[in-house]
């Protein structure tokens, strides 16, 4: 997870999310929540200042995909600096990793909210 500060209303888009996962390499899928600071800076009110981008990559082994993930995450840094003027910092790294599984990763959600309505 990195945590993109001051946000962008760029990192909520699906376009956003689209050219992430096509110039990051090893990115499987990503999502943006708000975060807020927990004291906030002089002269600046209490609202959302700030993103955080959490980042599921792919590997062929655990270990590889913890790798892909720190690798993603850096590159992600990189990436939100260049395109979109903004300072992005690592907030938490992959420790950890389990098999993917596309309905749980994918359509678990979709599923949720179907029965919901």
């Amino acid at each position: 997870m990195i945590i993109v500060r001051p946000y962008t209303n760029a990192v909520f888009t699906r376009s956003f999310e689209a050219h992430i996962i096509q110039t990051v390499p090893g990115m499987l899928r990503l999502w943006v929540t708000p975060v807020y600071s927990a004291i906030p800076k002089p002269g600046v009110t209490v609202t959302t200042n700030g993103a955080a981008i959490h980042i599921i990559a792919i590997g062929s082994t655990e270990n590889d995909a913890q790798r892909a993930a720190n690798d993603a995450a850096q590159r992600l840094c990189r990436v939100v600096l260049a395109d979109y003027a903004t300072i992005a910092e690592i907030a938490q790294a992959a420790t950890t990793a389990r098999r993917y599984s596309f309905f749980h990763d994918r359509l678990q959600d979709g599923i949720i909210r179907w029965f919901k309505r």
